[in-house]
């Protein structure tokens, strides 16, 4: 999965969209109460202005492994 830190973007006090760094608890869930994976990820790096090029969405990728007989 590849998860953009524009997804933890919000709007800050002066009305701009920003992404902070600090600690992030990412969810896999079935539910809002059903919480199947987590992941606590890291942001590292300066306060950022988010503009009109943001990423909002998530990437995934499936890897299909082989047994041998």
């Amino acid at each position: 999965m590849t998860v953009p830190a524009d997804l933890a973007s919000f709007t800050g006090r002066d009305g701009h969209r920003i992404v902070e760094p600090g600690d992030l608890e990412l969810r896999l869930s079935a539910s809002s109460t059903d919480a199947r994976l987590t992941a606590r990820v890291t942001l590292t790096g300066p306060v950022r202005t988010v503009d009109h090029t943001r990423r909002l969405h998530m990437s995934t990728a499936t890897e299909i492994l082989m047994e041998a007989p």
